[in-house]
């Protein structure tokens, strides 16, 4: 029921419930609509999407697979990345 009283001066304008600007219509799957809505509102808020506990997961298996590699292991241009990975794993 539209209100009698109201006029341009009195009406709201929308508010998006989104902080990263316009939105659009997109087709998922419904399996994994929740999901991906439950990431897309992480992301928006800023929020990491990998928890501490599983960066440093990730980076000891790094470390695991330099130190595997380093018995047959020739310089290249990546050597100067793989040795300052190696001294921030080595501080985990």
């Amino acid at each position: 029921m539209s209100n009698p009283n109201g006029n341009i001066q009195t009406l709201k304008p929308y508010e998006s419930k989104w902080r990263s600007g316009k939105t659009q219509t997109i087709r998922v799957p419904v399996a994994l609509a929740e999901q991906i809505l439950a990431v897309a509102r992480q992301m928006d808020a800023g929020e990491s999407l990998v928890t501490q506990d599983e960066s440093l997961s990730y980076l000891r298996i790094l470390k695991t697979k330099i130190e595997a590699k380093e018995a047959g292991y020739r310089a290249n241009s990546a050597s100067k990345l793989i040795s300052v990975l190696k001294l921030i794993l080595d501080k985990l």
